[in-house]
């Protein structure tokens, strides 16, 4: 019981310590208009759950068919769960890429910072610290997520969240990405 506790503490400082020092980059004002068509390079923060991962599928096909870079960035035992992976990029993450305070470690952050990115999507409908952190190493100017507690901060653009429907959440997002 002792090391739960202990645990969930490090969690909530590691939370804290990353809205503090990580959120500042998406407080920048950016226009959209037209940004959407010109923007190549995605870098797509793949669910942990398991239902939202089969959900989210959809957006990773909407932007390979309109012949967008993509990169996800997902754990790594779930990376044989994908289809098309030769039309991918791929950062995949495990266990020895948190820190204590489970954060990403320095390593997976400048395999991120390495990498030419325009628009981040998060497409985790619960809160996920760790991706949202481990995206702002990026070089995007744009940040899109969903609502969600604290984690707003992190983002330019959010979408409306139906936590009881990922189908829906999803529908939502390809819905605004075609609107630029």
């Amino acid at each position: 019981m002792e090391l739960k506790i202990i645990e969930k503490i490090k969690k909530e400082l590691g939370h804290s310590i990353a809205l503090k020092k990580y959120s500042h980059k998406a407080k920048e004002q950016k226009s959209f208009k037209n940004n959407f068509t010109g923007n190549y390079n995605f870098l797509l923060l793949m669910p942990v759950n398991e239902e939202h991962f089969r959900e989210s599928f959809k957006v990773i096909e909407f932007l390979v068919a309109r012949q967008k870079n993509v990169t996800l960035f997902i754990r790594d035992f779930k990376v044989s769960l994908l289809k098309k992976k030769d039309k991918l990029n791929i950062i995949d993450y495990g266990i020895n890429d948190f820190t204590k305070l489970y954060l990403p470690s320095k390593k997976i952050c400048e395999v991120i910072a390495e990498k030419k990115i325009d628009v981040v999507i998060d497409l985790n409908l619960e809160d996920n610290i760790y991706c949202n952190v481990a995206a702002t190493h990026s070089t995007a100017e744009f940040y899109i997520g969903f609502t969600r507690g604290k984690q707003d901060k992190f983002f330019n653009l959010l979408i409306v969240n139906n936590e009881n429907n990922p189908a829906f959440s999803y529908e939502n997002l390809l819905n605004s990405l075609q609107m630029f």
